[in-house]
């Protein structure tokens, strides 16, 4: 028998009892339905007749009341009776067909004989309503006959509806035992079914579980025993091939492995520069000799102390993303000391991803750099040196234009005038970048050391707007200054923040054209202050956003009028704050830049 045809025969069993149990449970609670509503119907539809006619000889005898006190019967009261007396007809004409009770009938004769008898009367009086007499002594006693065996004939049925109440209990918990048999029938025969079906499909199913959890624990030297010829016995037989061919692909997939993980090793180890495999938990897989030697990363160990100490968020950063993370610059060097000599390295972290682009590792490169900052060092020493120098004889030109055009020395012609005019111009412009170049270098030695005060937001940013108000009207420019009442104070070094302030306003004034508008707000944030400068100049392209803040460079195809050096600036100063700063716009949208500054 196959899995299917059990599984058929299992679940047909179970539904054939579901069915036959609901079946017999319908058929015995209808049955008993049908029992009390007979046990009631007859009597509830007896109580109801007699109260209806209750009502109607109520209402009669009321109506020849009043024919009796008046002497007289007019059209509307007959109407009246005559309704009163079909509607008492009726009903008595309805329980003389539904005598059920034992004494009910004999009640119900004498009911139909006294009612007779006061229609006569009634008749009687209705002739002759000059007679008051014939209504208190022949109506009003048969109105309280007929009234009395009415009541006899409600309150019988309504005791005997007592008595059936006992019955239907009985007939109630009767039922119940039915249903109770039935469901344990039921439950019996679904467990035998249960059984039957479970141990001819779970038992070799188990023995497959324990099989496929000892191969998953590396036992391949196993075999499921067939011991059938279904479904389950070829799944077995399928099973013991399995397990064949991975005890085959294991042995040759060792030797691969070996020979791969031999390879890899001789690979990293022929690199000079320090590499390192690490998995998703941080511990080094591989490891070639300089990583060991210069940051002690064996295989095994995880890198939490030491120069490595500080590339923990950037390990987790890397792994979350699963993207590269390369150093921005010479200040993400890790420094090492080894046999007296200094050592600086850049570390590069790549994720390894797997066939479903799922990190699977990283991998750690650390890049020597120790002569290209030693290069990068002696260029800032060189640029500060030739700064220094040409700061004196660029003093002599400058003072030497100024005592020109002022004309302490003679008289100028118009054509000498706009010639010394583009060279005081030309000596301001070079004095500037001058002066960048030495605050870049003081930076990046460590002397630019900055005086932190508790600074008022709003004072910042109003001294910045009015130092280059004149400017902006002279260009036709508007600058708009907008901030909240309740900025909070920040920790800064106004000379050094004020750069910033004429570096970025500076930048918005030359992109921007006359007429157009230049604004300058500042908000509060998440425990810092935020700086905002907007322009509508030509704006920077997406793909230059990131590079804007590099020394030296400028975004192609704009005017130029600088070295590149203000943006820089700006950034290191912002950075050495605490703070943060970022590019934003796109290409003619005009710029936007933020920068943060913690609060004091």
């Amino acid at each position: 028998m196959s899995i299917r045809q059990k599984l058929w025969l299992g679940i047909g069993g179970m539904l054939v009892i579901l069915l036959t149990v609901s079946v017999l449970g319908n058929l015995v609670i209808n049955s008993t339905n049908r029992s009390i509503d007979a046990m009631f119907k007859n009597n509830y539809d007896s109580v109801v007749y007699a109260h209806r006619m209750i009502d109607a000889l109520e209402q009669a005898n009321t109506g020849l009341q009043i024919v009796a006190l008046r002497g007289r019967a007019d059209t509307k009261t007959r109407a009246f009776l005559q309704r009163e007396n079909t509607e008492f007809a009726d009903n008595l004409a309805l329980q003389r067909g539904n005598v059920t009770e034992v004494g009910e009938q004999a009640l119900t004769d004498q009911l139909g004989a006294a009612w007779a008898a006061y229609l006569k009367d009634e008749a009687a009086l209705l002739k002759q309503p000059t007679r008051p007499g014939l209504y208190r002594e022949r109506l009003r006693p048969g109105y309280q006959a007929i009234k009395e065996t009415a009541w006899k004939i409600a309150n019988l049925n309504l005791t005997d509806m007592s008595l059936y109440r006992g019955r239907a209990v009985k007939v109630g918990r009767v039922t119940d035992r039915w249903m109770d048999l039935l469901l344990l029938a039921g439950v019996l025969l679904t467990l035998g079914f249960m059984t039957m079906v479970g141990r001819s499909i779970l038992s070799p199913i188990r023995s497959l579980t324990k099989s496929a959890k000892e191969i998953q624990k590396g036992n391949l030297d196993l075999t499921v025993e067939v011991r059938s010829r279904d479904e389950l016995g070829q799944l077995a037989e399928a099973f013991n091939d399995m397990a064949g061919r991975l005890r085959e692909s294991r042995r040759s997939s060792r030797a691969r492995l070996l020979r791969i993980q031999r390879t890899t090793q001789m690979a990293i180890d022929s690199l000079a520069d320090p590499v390192a495999l690490l998995s998703t938990a941080g511990q080094v897989e591989m490891a070639n000799p300089a990583a060991e030697e210069f940051f002690a990363l064996k295989t095994g160990s995880v890198p939490r102390s030491g120069a490595l100490s500080g590339l923990k968020e950037k390990m987790q950063r890397v792994l979350a993303e699963g993207r590269a993370l390369e150093p921005k610059g010479y200040e993400e060097a890790l420094q090492v000391f080894r046999e007296g000599q200094e050592k600086f390295f850049l570390p590069r972290l790549t994720p390894v991803l797997d066939e479903n682009r799922h990190v699977a590792g990283l991998t750690l490169v650390l890049v020597d750099v120790t002569g290209l900052r030693k290069m990068d060092e002696m260029k800032s020493g060189l640029v500060s040196t030739v700064s220094h120098e040409l700061k004196t004889p660029l003093t002599s030109l400058r003072m030497a234009t100024h005592l020109l055009l002022d004309e302490a020395l003679g008289q100028l012609n118009p054509k000498q005038e706009e010639l010394i005019l583009a060279a005081r111009e030309d000596a301001d412009r070079l004095w500037a970048i001058l002066e960048n170049l030495l605050d870049m270098s003081r930076m990046e030695a460590g002397q630019g050391l900055l005086d932190f005060k508790p600074l008022r937001a709003q004072d910042l940013a109003m001294d910045a707007v009015e130092a280059l108000r004149a400017d902006f009207q002279d260009k036709g420019v508007k600058l708009d200054l907008e901030m909240a009442g309740d900025l909070p104070s920040v920790k800064a070094d106004p000379l050094r923040i004020s750069r910033v302030f004429s570096n970025l306003l500076g930048n918005a004034l030359k992109y921007s054209p006359g007429g157009s508008l230049v604004r300058l707000s500042a908000r509060a944030a998440g425990g810092r202050v935020v700086f905002r400068v907007e322009d509508a100049g030509p704006g920077i392209p997406a793909e230059y956003l990131e590079k804007v803040f590099d020394k030296f460079f400028r975004v192609p195809g704009q005017a130029q009028g600088g070295a590149g050096l203000g943006l820089s600036i700006a950034k290191d100063i912002v950075e050495l704050h605490g703070g943060g700063i970022s590019a934003g716009g796109g290409a003619g949208k005009g710029s936007v830049f933020e920068f943060w500054l913690p609060q004091a």
